[in-house]
């Protein structure tokens, strides 16, 4: 992929290299990678990173594009909510893995995402992960460019949980830091842990159960399930949190992101509605 910059009087005698690095936030990885593999060029003409920059100069550089290796093309249809020339995001539902693991193999979102681009070479870049059974929101990067900048973005994270019971103040904060617990999977509250520290606002309560609206201010593992478990409100299913229900899943969903385009650098919200098996908890509140 290109990107073109026209150069402004204020950078005029910055070293190109510099320039791209600090100004536009390109790491220094794939700025190497463009030197290399890639094509750097001023006016139409090929430089290299130690070109000083003129006013009015017009900056192209071209990234060279790969293939992610190992995840294999599936027609798994998408449910994409919002696409320009450097994001994806999609709709994702239940049951569905982000990534490939040894027990999911075909049926990720991976798999679903390198057919959608099947015909190009594509490096699949997840943004913002969920876990198999949180639905909602997922961001893809569509370059590295793109997945590098978003780090500084800031993104701001909207969830909405069906509770077993409701927190004891109908809006808050939960700040409790963050350990993995034995084994791979499982989290828990300790004071040695990592700082993790959740916003939350009840939308409303009835016979037991409570919708929480739940924005993460950090991002640590389970963080949100892991939270409102802690302060007497788990998640409606939660197997590793609360109390497993048979045939149900964790009803946690991912409402919307929010941050600064990483490349245009405009306001962005990218939202989702919500999923229909949580209909039945909006019925108890009714």
């Amino acid at each position: 992929m290109t990107n073109k910059f026209i150069i402004q009087g204020t950078y005029s005698g910055m070293k190109l290299g510099v320039y791209a690095r600090s100004v536009l936030g390109y790491s220094a990885k794939l700025l190497k990678d463009i030197k290399y593999n890639g094509r750097i060029t001023v006016n139409g003409a090929d430089v290299f990173t130690n070109y000083l920059l003129k006013e009015g100069d017009v900056l192209e550089l071209t990234a060279p594009k790969y293939a992610s290796e190992n995840i294999e093309p599936v027609n798994i249809p998408l449910d994409i909510i919002y696409e320009d020339d450097d994001l994806l995001a999609v709709n994702k539902p239940y049951n569905m893995p982000v990534h490939p693991s040894i027990r999911h193999r075909d049926d990720t979102l991976a798999n679903a995402v390198m057919y959608y681009y099947k015909d190009e070479l594509f490096t699949y870049r997840v943004l913002t992960r969920l876990d198999i059974d949180t639905t909602g929101v997922v961001i893809i990067a569509k370059n590295a460019h793109a997945a590098n900048r978003f780090s500084f973005s800031e993104p701001m994270k909207k969830y909405i949980a069906v509770c077993v019971g409701a927190p004891a103040k109908p809006e808050g904060e939960i700040c409790a830091p963050i350990v993995r617990d034995e084994g791979i999977i499982k989290r828990r509250i300790d004071e040695n842990g990592k700082y993790a520290l959740t916003k939350y606002r009840v939308i409303g309560e009835n016979n037991g159960l409570s919708l929480v609206e739940a924005c993460p201010v950090t991002g640590r593992t389970h963080q949100i399930r892991l939270h409102l478990s802690y302060i007497g409100c788990p998640v409606y299913g939660d197997f590793l949190y609360g109390t497993e229900i048979p045939g149900e899943r964790t009803r946690l969903h991912c409402l919307g992101v929010y941050f600064n385009h990483p490349i245009t650098g405009a306001k962005t919200a990218i939202e989702t509605g919500f999923p229909k098996d949580f209909e039945f908890a909006f019925d108890c509140l009714k």
